[in-house]
């Protein structure tokens, strides 16, 4: 006599990618220039599923995606610009892989005052 048995095995990815290097948190640039991800720093980020024993069984979540956007701009007062920055531009960067689990990270790029030590002024 012969059995047969069928099982069907789902593996769900619930692990988000990592920000596994990010540029400095809060940063300042200098008075009107680029402020962009190209003078501020882009983070690495990887995901579970990139592990070689995981590729290896083609278990991958790629696409990671990886987005900003500047979610916040707050102005100063003078007597905050010099210290904190003319102005603040919070940033917040996404990242997801094909499964859709996400991560976030935050980053604040100030302006900094042209009067300020070291300024263009």
């Amino acid at each position: 006599t012969t059995a047969t048995w069928e099982q069907t095995i789902t593996v769900e990815d619930l692990f988000a990618p990592e920000f596994i290097e990010t540029p400095e948190a809060d940063q300042f640039v200098h008075f009107l220039s680029d402020y962009g991800p190209s003078v501020t720093g882009v983070p690495l980020v990887e995901d579970i599923a990139t592990h070689p024993d995981m590729a290896a069984l083609n278990l991958v979540s790629y696409p990671i995606k990886l987005e900003y956007a500047d979610v916040a701009f707050d102005y100063h007062s003078d007597t905050q610009s010099c210290s904190e920055g003319l102005a603040a531009v919070t940033r917040r960067w996404t990242t997801r892989d094909r499964c859709e689990t996400t991560a976030t990270w935050e980053q604040v790029v100030r302006v900094e005052h042209p009067r300020a030590e070291g300024g263009m002024g």
